[in-house]
């Protein structure tokens, strides 16, 4: 094998190893900053100043939340929801109380089930190992907590965030009794366009918001921003990565110069122009190959936690990301290459 042949192959190796690692680098901005387990909702924990260690001064919240607001805060939360047309979603140990105005539960609870007037009570998960003990007489807990059963909800048909969860309760059980702080801190899911207004509720009546997690869409456009913040972590990230998009251009191209020697003879003995730029897309098809089937098996073994669609992602974003650098420099590379083949007597 000649050294020329020798420096190609290393070459091209080189360039889908450069695309591995390029991947795993953009699988952890991806789990950093885009990943939400919560497919197309927006979480948000709400939480008194009083109980959180982990927030500093901050003026907004100088003064204690005021107990006896907490009833008409969390209807005024159902009117956000109603009029965002949104589901409002808030954890509890049961599984969530719901409010729903939009078509995010539809096919699990119907499309009139625990709408924003909907009366106290909970749709309990249809599985007779929840049932029985649980239920009795249509009644949630009876002689603890008495709450009323509207019906049943599959989990198979409602979003992957109620998979575990034994009973989705109505808002109406917050707001129609005596609510306390406890009813109001906790972790809340929407599936509005922009929680904004959720938000300044809440900061408005002294709690502190923290925004857990975007959809996907909200996610990207924050990318940018959050990658050149003041994180050195999220900074470094942002320059390793475009340190190796110019290694993957840098090694493309030197991967034609690699070739000019072996190239040129080949042309003066009749190879045709066509025949050598077929040979360069294929050489790049086979490094989008080896790249993809390395990170088919590193993505999932790295990143256990992410889901089929999101690894799909990966690797398509991947590719793309891979390719687009590939043409660029395969264009300014064969440019390059065709000026250098002018020999006289060699086929167009």
């Amino acid at each position: 094998m000649s050294r020329c042949v020798r420096s190609i192959l290393t070459s091209l190796a080189l360039l889908a190893a450069l695309g591995v690692v390029l991947g795993i680098g953009l699988a952890v901005v991806y789990a950093d900053h885009i990943y939400s387990p919560y497919e197309g909702l927006t979480q948000l924990q709400v939480i008194d100043p009083a109980h959180d260690a982990s927030g500093g001064f901050d003026a907004r919240f100088d003064e204690p939340v005021d107990p006896a607001a907490a009833p008409g805060l969390l209807r005024e939360a159902v009117r956000w929801a109603k009029a965002s047309h949104a589901t409002l979603l808030r954890q509890n140990a049961l599984g969530y109380n719901v409010c729903s105005a939009s078509d995010l539960l539809e096919s699990a609870v119907g499309a009139d089930g625990l709408g924003p007037e909907a009366p106290p009570g909970a749709y309990v998960r249809a599985d007779p190992a929840f049932l029985n003990p649980y239920v009795s007489d249509g009644l949630l807990f009876p002689g603890r907590a008495d709450l009323p059963v509207l019906d049943t909800f599959d989990p198979a048909a409602a979003p992957a965030l109620l998979a575990e969860a034994d009973a989705l309760l109505s808002f109406t059980t917050l707001t129609s009794g005596d609510a306390n702080l406890d009813a109001v801190e906790g972790v809340y899911y929407t599936d509005a366009a922009d929680a904004d207004g959720f938000v300044a509720l809440f900061e408005g009546a002294g709690y502190r918001v923290y925004v857990m997690s975007r959809p996907l869409s909200a996610a990207l456009a924050e990318l940018p921003a959050n990658l050149l913040s003041d994180d050195p972590l999220a900074r470094v990230t942002l320059f390793s990565l475009v340190a190796l998009l110019f290694c993957l251009g840098y090694v493309a191209l030197w991967l034609f110069r690699s070739g000019l020697r072996q190239a040129r003879v080949r042309h003066l003995f009749g190879l045709s122009r066509r025949r050598i730029a077929g040979a360069v897309a294929l050489s790049c098809v086979l490094v989008l190959a080896a790249q993809t089937s390395c990170l088919a098996l590193v993505l999932p073994a790295s990143f256990s936690y992410l889901g089929e669609k999101d690894l799909a992602r990966l690797l398509f974003g991947t590719t793309l990301v891979s390719a687009a650098v590939l043409l660029a420099t395969g264009v300014v590379g064969w440019l390059w290459l065709s000026r250098r083949l002018g020999v006289k007597g060699g086929r167009p």
